[in-house]
């Protein structure tokens, strides 16, 4: 659940700068985004909100993709990133760009649904989720050395959605419109998160720490964002 309790002023410095840096990256593939308020702007009634629910570090945020921000009963697609840098503008930099080449994808396919940005599986695909629409987005890798290639590489190999996707489904509160973050990867420590519409879903976070991806001495680490567009009733 998001933290409770009032963001002080450094906090919301940061979501400040992160906003305008979204902005710039929004405007820079995609028409026109503009900051009004706590609300990136963009074409026809798309929105994004950027904002510190899970109040986990300086360098992490939450973004929520708005198809139509005229609607208060629209959903919001939540998605978190962290950023790493030297300093705040590089965190905050770091953490938009990532966003913007592993979720900002798939929720342009959304619009475009011809597999220009990222790839579809439907309902009885064995690479997908028996019985959804799923929009998959890119597998995106970052850290030190050659360890986020071979991360990148056996995700490739070893598709994620068919075994992560029946368990983070079962959480699905709605028909339409269910966001899946996957994140895993090494630095201290083995780290493995799955997120259903911004919540840890434990099962699937589980299953996938289980998992045989490769450990490495080098940091690494490895995320793609899925859309769980409907639930096929037949």
């Amino acid at each position: 659940m998001p933290a409770t309790g009032p963001i002080n002023s450094a906090s919301e410095e940061r979501l400040v700068l992160a906003r305008a840096a979204l902005a710039l990256r929004l405007s820079a593939t995609y028409k026109t985004w503009k900051v009004d308020g706590d609300t990136i702007v963009g074409p026809g009634t798309l929105a994004v909100r950027v904002e510190d629910q899970h109040r986990v570090g300086p360098n992490h945020f939450d973004v929520g993709f708005i198809l139509n921000r005229e609607r208060a009963d629209a959903p919001v697609l939540w998605d978190c990133v962290a950023g790493l840098g030297r300093t705040e503008p590089e965190a905050i930099e770091h953490a938009v760009e990532t966003w913007a080449r592993s979720t900002l994808p798939v929720m342009l396919e959304l619009g475009s649904q011809d597999g220009t940005f990222a790839s579809h599986f439907g309902y009885n695909d064995p690479l997908g989720c028996s019985g959804w629409h799923v929009i998959h987005g890119p597998l995106l890798a970052f850290g030190n050395g050659v360890a986020p290639t071979d991360l990148q590489t056996w995700a490739l190999n070893h598709p994620l959605l068919p075994i992560l996707g029946p368990l983070a489904s079962s959480l699905f509160e709605r028909p339409l419109l269910n966001g899946v973050k996957v994140l895993f990867g090494f630095g201290t420590e083995d780290i493995a998160e799955v997120r259903v519409n911004g919540v840890c879903c434990e099962p699937a976070t589980d299953r996938l720490k289980s998992l045989g991806w490769p450990r490495a001495p080098e940091a690494a680490f490895a995320r793609c964002y899925f859309l769980f567009v409907n639930k096929h009733e037949g």
